[in-house]
Formats: structure tokens, sequence, C-alpha cells
């Protein structure tokens, strides 16, 4: 194993153990039932238009497999297209140039995550390491993109003050491929965030990242407010400040916004939320957000709508539409996307 890996494991290690003191309950950890995954294969096409000089027909293609081991280890991998940290789609054709894209680096696939995760201290904590997912976040707009990637290791702490999350590893954003990503690690990624719930519908997080050298102090909430039966709105925030310049990033929103009109809970899902990043805010840490934030500065507006198609097929179309300063702030995402394999598969173990 890399040194990386070895240093972060150690790390995490060291502070899950010092957290053991102030776990909750223990909860139920499932029985072992010998080997069981799944494989998923994934496909979505879309209409990109970025500014008033970028307009492509664009495909993506995700593989995932998860192996669980005796209910000790399990293996996870994502095999996906798209060559750049925050996208995950191939360009097809540019509308604007009337050509077809050649097959080249940007419509290749990639490996681009395979890690290991295991549950210890009865269940209340997990580790994993390897080539990860970006860690979710409450709020949308400060969190890395999801189709990105976290070389290293993460624990995550069930404990009596809420879920305490520490990451440490490398973020290589120019190679989309784990393969050549080991071959040039380098830790400069850092974030312990705690999250818990607060009154009764409120759910608030902070934490601290660390990226290249810089520091970032961070929060986010998030706020369920029942209109009625079967009608809630969720109200969200979030702010990233960079200690060394003073820079903000902040958000806030309004996610599940249907539910305020429709009489059952809708199939549609709709959220506007409103963003404003500091001209002087990292432009390493702004550019690996997801598309429809990265590298922006000033204010935007930004709604996002997903919808199903054909329920029969199990096609869902999305819509998702920034309007920023100026033109070149626009960005309209709309496509559909559909799994069009899916297999589980389970062996029991033999007595």
């Amino acid at each position: 194993m890399k040194p990386i890996y070895l240093a972060a494991i150690t790390t995490l290690s060291l502070s899950a153990t010092v957290t053991h003191a102030q776990l909750v309950a223990p909860s139920p950890t499932p029985a072992p039932n010998g080997v069981s995954g799944n494989i998923t294969l994934i496909n979505q096409d879309r209409l990109m238009e970025a500014g008033t000089t970028k307009r492509f027909i664009q495909s993506n293609i995700t593989l995932k497999g998860s192996i669980d081991l005796n209910g000790i280890i399990q293996i996870n991998t994502i095999v996906q297209t798209g060559n750049t940290f925050n996208v995950g789609y191939n360009n097809i054709y540019d509308t604007k140039k009337n050509e077809f894209s050649t097959f080249g680096a940007d419509t290749k696939l990639y490996l681009k995550k395979l890690n290991l995760k295991t549950k210890f201290m009865d269940g209340n904590a997990t580790l994993s390491a390897g080539a990860m997912d970006t860690r979710t976040s409450i709020a949308q707009t400060n969190s890395l993109s999801s189709v990105g990637w976290v070389d290293g290791a993460r624990a995550d702490i069930k404990t009596d003050i809420g879920m305490m999350t520490i990451t440490a590893g490398d973020i290589n954003a120019a190679q989309p491929s784990m393969l050549d990503r080991v071959k040039n690690e380098n830790l400069n990624y850092f974030e312990i965030t705690l999250s818990r719930k607060m009154f009764d519908k409120m759910l608030f997080e902070g934490g601290v990242e660390s990226l290249e050298g810089k520091t970032f102090i961070e929060s986010a909430s998030k706020y369920d407010i029942e209109i009625a039966a079967n009608k809630v709105i969720k109200l969200v925030a979030d702010a990233k400040l960079e200690t060394d310049n003073g820079a903000i990033k902040v958000g806030v929103g309004v996610q599940d916004i249907l539910s305020l009109i429709s009489k059952r809970i809708s199939d549609v899902k709709l959220s506007v939320n409103y963003e404003y990043v500091s001209k002087d805010f990292s432009s390493s840490m702004n550019k690996l957000a997801n598309t429809m934030h990265t590298g922006y500065t000033g204010g935007a507006v930004v709604g996002m709508l997903q919808y199903p198609v054909s329920k029969k097929y199990g096609i869902t179309g999305y819509t998702n539409v920034r309007v920023g300063n100026d033109a070149a702030d626009f960005r309209l995402e709309t496509g559909f996307a559909k799994t069009i394999f899916n297999k589980s598969f389970k062996k029991k173990t033999q007595n």
C-alpha cells in the first residue's frame, strides 16, 4: 500500500480511538451472510450550453460495482466517462461548429474510483481507503463535485455529539484515471466535519477543510418545514470562508418547492438556490464544485428540476439552469437518465 494511504489510515484510526469514549449506544450489526454484490450500468444523455460559445450534445456512461465480503469488507468501484474532476460526460456533437467530436482523451472510460470500506466499533464507525467518492454535503453549492474523487482514507464516526467525518488524502484533478493518480501521490487535502440534528427539524454541519495549503472554515444547515401532511419544504444554507484572505462562498436555497402546491408527494423535484462567490476566493477550490457552480464568481441563481419521463421504462429527465451576472455565466443542462443494467447476487456461506 502506498505511503499516503498508510499515513492517512493511521491518522484516522488514532482520531477514531480518541472519539471512542463518546460513542452512542451500539446499533445491531447485521449477521454475516457470505458474499454479495451489485453491478449497475447507467446512461445519461444531455444538451449542455455554457455561456455564448459552447453547446454540446453529451453522453455519460457510469458503471458501478460493489462486493460485500461476509459483512466485513466492502469493495466499491466506479468506471465512468468524463476526463475532468467535475464532469462525467463525453462530448459527442458540437452544435456551434456543427461537427462530431473526435475519439480522443475526452471520449474514454476511466477507472475513477476503487476503494475498500469496513465497519468497526460495533457498527458505529466506518473506515474507507483508496480512490473514494467526495463527501456528500447537506447543501450543494459548496460541496465538491459528486463525480470527483479523493485518494486517501476517510473515517465516519457516530458520537453522542453528532456524526464526525475525517478525510485525508490527495485530490489530483488533472488525472481521471486512478491508475495514473497513484503514480503521483501528494497529500494535499484534509477535512474534518461534524454534523448533528438540532431542534426537531434542523440538521447542522460545521468543519475545517484544507486544500493545497489553503484553509477553509465551512458550515451548512438544512431545515425541514412541514406545511401540512406530506407537504415539506427544505431550506438549505451553506458558507465557506477562506481564512487566508477572508474570501467567501455562500449559498441559500429551497428544495422540494412543488410540495407547496401538489396535493400529494410529487415525483417532480424542484430546487432553487442563490449563491455568491468572492472574486478572490480560491480558484483551486472553486473549480472542484459541480458544473453548475464551478469556476464562477459573483452572484447567480441556479434552478434544478428532476422529473419522470417514462415510469414504464425507468427514464428520468432533468433540467438545470444557471443565470449569473452576465451571458458568460449562463449554463443549461437538460437531458435524461436510465439505468440499463442492474444485477445483484448473493452467495451464502456454507455451514
